[in-house]
């Protein structure tokens, strides 16, 4: 039995090599879309930032960001990232104070 094992191991190590070399391009190729495309969308700020400048909770920025009201550009660590614009336009409308 693991004579077969290593046998089909070898076998299938080029294929292995090649699915390993896809999904990092795939990746890569995912990380970079995710990143804004230039500078001209202004500066980009997190949704902690968001929620305190424009004065509301979080439910409310994902509400916002759902309507459309407040896009999300792009996530970096996993963080919603906001145009500033965006979030100076929203807290105009919805702001407190």
């Amino acid at each position: 039995m693991q004579l077969l094992y290593e046998f089909i191991k070898e076998d299938l190590r080029p294929f292995i090599q090649e699915a390993h070399t896809y999904v990092r391009e795939k990746r890569e190729h995912i990380r970079r879309e995710s990143l804004p495309k230039s500078d001209d969308q202004g500066r980009l700020f997190d949704a902690k930032y968001a929620e305190a400048r424009i004065g509301v909770g979080d439910k409310t920025i994902s509400r916002l960001s759902r309507k459309g009201e407040l896009p999300v550009i792009c996530y970096v660590n996993r963080k919603r990232q906001f145009r500033e614009s965006d979030i100076e336009r929203c807290r105009r409308l919805y702001g407190r104070g």
